[in-house]
């Protein structure tokens, strides 16, 4: 039995934008083409006419929005969580856990545990973005410092655990003490590692890398800067045939930088986050969640000055890069949903509408608006402008 008949859209088909229809079944793609016989199928209809209908977004780097704080909320607040991201045209994340101490890590692996097998009313959780505790002092950004620590396999397999072995990447220094054995045991476990909040020279990121590492947390910040004699982190990863993340907010990456990331180290490798906090979606003031961040001008910071995550919602990340780079829609896209999924080997199910896969969609109108959002065959979000056309 169908469930979802999407018709007249702008389906992005590869690299191209085709108007045809969509058949949903049981959470998944069951047809793509331009159906003649539509009187029999008696189901839930979307009319999709002028519009785009593209991937669900995938956003693997995320701390919270719309007022809630993954750290500090309660799990009923995570559910409700998912929502404000399907409003975004999020269709998956991973919820990203920052460096606390071990019971406030805890309590969020066992809460997200438990809202993961209980299903979730917007966005799917895909698992877990652990950014820490294993990082630099010195490059912690926002991270705090006392629960910074030397990686440790024994307790990460508590934390795996913990989690129901729902961890699904995980941001490293490589540098510190125990940190390439680890990742070799992340690896061995199928869980994606990422170098970040790091002052690991060139020749420690290579061996990282050559261990398994295959991504750099917020490229360009939270890290040691190039040289042309120490070319650290930066010159591994754009050497290396890695994942590298970017905050397109204008804040974190000059819309300069964005450009020549995407030239340097082409929109293949390239992964679009927001890095968003609790404040995400709301404006200036100040927010207290696992840490205490006050935003003016759309700039998140600590009392100290220092830049703590993001207020960039993941349309808006889409929006800005178009606008920095004049790229496509269509060319944009990619970033922010198969690369993504190919760097959490669930290319297969998700991050491209083709037979078969979850029916994780996002339909945009011509301001990319998100009028739609649909999360593994079912509607998680509706745009009240689109409502009052259907």
């Amino acid at each position: 039995m169908f469930n979802l008949y999407i018709k007249n859209s702008n389906v992005l088909q590869g690299t191209q934008f085709i108007k045809t229809d969509i058949l949903v079944e049981d959470g998944k793609i069951f047809g793509i083409g331009n159906f003649k016989d539509t009187a029999d199928i008696k189901t839930k209809t979307i009319n999709g006419e002028g519009c785009y209908l593209i991937p669900g977004l995938i956003d693997i780097h995320t701390h919270g929005g719309n007022g809630i704080d993954i750290i500090a909320c309660s799990e009923q607040e995570l559910n409700e969580l998912t929502l404000f991201y399907a409003s975004q045209g999020v269709t998956s994340f991973l919820p990203t856990v920052g460096t606390v101490s071990k019971d406030k890590t805890y309590n969020a692996l066992k809460k997200i545990k438990m809202l993961m097998q209980k299903g979730t009313k917007g966005s799917q959780i895909l698992g877990v973005h652990m950014e820490g505790p294993y990082i630099s002092e010195e490059y912690r950004g926002a991270q705090n410092l006392e629960d910074i620590k030397n990686p440790d396999i024994k307790e990460f397999q508590k934390f795996e655990e913990i989690s129901n072995y729902n961890i699904k990447l995980v941001t490293i220094a490589p540098e510190k003490q125990g940190a390439i054995k680890l990742i070799e045991y992340l690896t061995s476990q199928g869980i994606a590692t990422s170098i970040g909040h790091s002052g690991a020279d060139y020749e420690t990121c290579i061996e990282a890398i050559d261990k398994g590492v295959t991504s750099v947390t917020h490229f360009l910040n939270g890290m040691k800067e190039f040289h042309q004699h120490r070319p650290s982190i930066i010159g591994a990863a754009l050497e290396k045939d890695i994942y590298c993340e970017m905050i397109c907010d204008g804040k974190h990456l000059h819309p300069g930088t964005v450009r020549m990331l995407l030239k340097t180290k082409g929109p293949a490798r390239l992964i679009m986050i927001t890095d968003s906090i609790m404040a995400a979606g709301l404006g200036d003031g100040t927010y207290d969640g696992f840490i205490k961040v006050i935003v003016k001008d759309n700039d998140a910071k600590l009392e100290s000055g220092m830049r703590a995550g993001s207020v960039l919602t993941a349309i808006n990340a889409i929006r800005n890069v178009i606008k920095f780079t004049g790229m496509e829609l269509k060319e944009v896209i990619p970033m922010m949903t198969e690369n993504p999924a190919k760097l959490l080997n669930i290319y297969d199910k998700k991050g491209s509408i083709e037979r078969g896969k979850d029916a994780d969609m996002v339909m945009l109108n011509k301001s990319l608006d998100v009028m739609a959002t649909i999360c593994k065959g079912e509607i998680a979000y509706t745009n009240k402008e689109y409502e009052q056309k259907t």
